[in-house]
This record gives structure tokens, C-alpha cells and sequence, in this order.
């Protein structure tokens, strides 16, 4: 039973090259805009990529229903943050990028309220099968 891809390295590379190709793209070619919209499609993604492999480890090991659905609701409250923080950073909005922010703030309070519930699921197992 293999958890994890052979391949996991791939996905660091590939935000690293996007990230070094924006800040190529502003320094070198003088386009700040698109060196912003660029991050923003790596803010943006990177959620739902964090969402698809918790879920492929996630039911490998066999976890929590509860913890799953926080989780995947933590990641799509993120996503929406980082969605709304990057469009006002792109349309010089400010309204946008305050209330994106409190979203992901919002979005880091769901994810460590599922792992509350995990920890404690975990330590509760650990509990009973020492006695």
C-alpha cells in the first residue's frame, strides 16, 4: 500500500518555477501585473490541489468523517479568501482585499477546528486501546 506518489516533488517544483517566473516576469520585463495575476492563479489552485491529496491520503489511512467535510470546507474558505484577496490586489481594491483577508482568517479557524475534532478523535482512540 503506497500513501504517497513517487512523484511529490513535482508539485513544490512547480510552484517554485511559477514563482521565480513571476518575479521574472516584474523585474525583468517590467510587467508587475502580470507577475500578480500569475501568484494569484498559484494562490488560487493550490487549495484544490491541497483538497485532492488530502482526500487520496486521506482515504488510505481511513479518517474521520467529520474532520474530512471541516477540512475540504477549511481549504474552499481559503480558496475564496485567496480568490477575493488577489482580485483586489488586481482591480486596486481595497474592499476586496480586507474582507478576503478576514475570510482567510475564517478559513484557518475551520482547519484548526478540524483538527481539534481529528486530534481529539485520535487521542480519544489512543485512550481506549491502551486500557
Amino acid at each position: 500500500m503506497q500513501s504517497f506518489r513517487n512523484r511529490r516533488h513535482l508539485s513544490v517544483l512547480l510552484i517554485t518555477v511559477g514563482i521565480l517566473v513571476s518575479f521574472l516576469t516584474s523585474d525583468v520585463l517590467g510587467l508587475p501585473r502580470a507577475a500578480l495575476l500569475l501568484l494569484a492563479g498559484i494562490a488560487t489552485i493550490c487549495p484544490f490541489y491541497a483538497v485532492r491529496l488530502y482526500r487520496i491520503n486521506d482515504s488510505i489511512i481511513g479518517g474521520l468523517a467529520k474532520a474530512n467535510y471541516g477540512y475540504t470546507g477549511g481549504l474552499l474558505v481559503l480558496f475564496l479568501g485567496n480568490a477575493l484577496t488577489c482580485w483586489g490586489f488586481l482591480s486596486a481594491r481595497r474592499g476586496f482585499v480586507y474582507a478576503g483577508s478576514i475570510i482567510l482568517v475564517a478559513g484557518i479557524g475551520v482547519l484548526l477546528a478540524a483538527c481539534s475534532v481529528l486530534f481529539h478523535h485520535i487521542v480519544r482512540g489512543g485512550i481506549r486501546s491502551s486500557n
